[in-house]
């Protein structure tokens, strides 16, 4: 089993090699986006007094 799970991991590589930054890229970005929706897109928490 571990010989096959190797094999089929070393076969894996070789496919997302040529891709891997961009699956970062989406990654990082789609974190990054969830973050600022999360922070612009609740009230503001300072409030101005007039």
């Amino acid at each position: 089993m571990p010989v096959i799970g190797w094999y089929i991991g070393i076969q894996l590589a070789e496919m997302i090699q040529s891709v891997d930054h961009w699956i970062a890229f989406f990654l990082l970005a789609f974190a990054g986006s969830g973050m600022d929706i999360v922070e612009f897109g609740t009230k503001s928490r300072i409030t101005t007094q007039s």
